[in-house]
């Protein structure tokens, strides 16, 4: 039987309060609140935090804070990647950037959705 995680990054209808799903959450929520409240210039401290955050991200990640995700870990990026502030990404599935990307104040991205049938989501 699948866990939570793996139907979640299967698109599938998947328990969002799973212990482990939450454990994850928290987990980027602190590393968010580092990187957005006491790190804001992206020195070698918050360079440490961007790759504990987003670990599957290449060369020259620049982030400018606020920046909010989900998770994190389902994050991919090339080189050169660049997000101004305001963004968001809900990595509740995987999210790929290539390299040489620039992305501009507010750019939201996301993954998450729920069911359109309420009875459904009601399940």
């Amino acid at each position: 039987m699948p866990t939570e995680e793996e139907k979640m990054l299967a698109g599938e209808l998947y328990a969002a309060f799973d212990p482990a799903l939450l454990a994850a959450r928290t987990r980027a929520k602190r590393l968010l609140h580092r990187l957005n409240v006491t790190e804001y210039v992206l020195g070698e401290a918050a360079r440490a935090t961007l790759a504990e955050l987003l670990p599957h991200a290449g060369e020259n990640l620049w982030v400018e804070p606020p920046f909010h995700c989900d998770y994190g870990t389902n994050i991919t990026c090339g080189d050169n990647v660049y997000f101004n502030v305001n963004c968001v990404v809900l990595d509740a599935a995987p999210v790929r950037i290539g390299s040489n990307v620039l992305f501009g104040p507010g750019v939201q991205l996301y993954t998450a959705t729920h069911p359109l049938d309420a009875s459904t989501r009601r399940t």
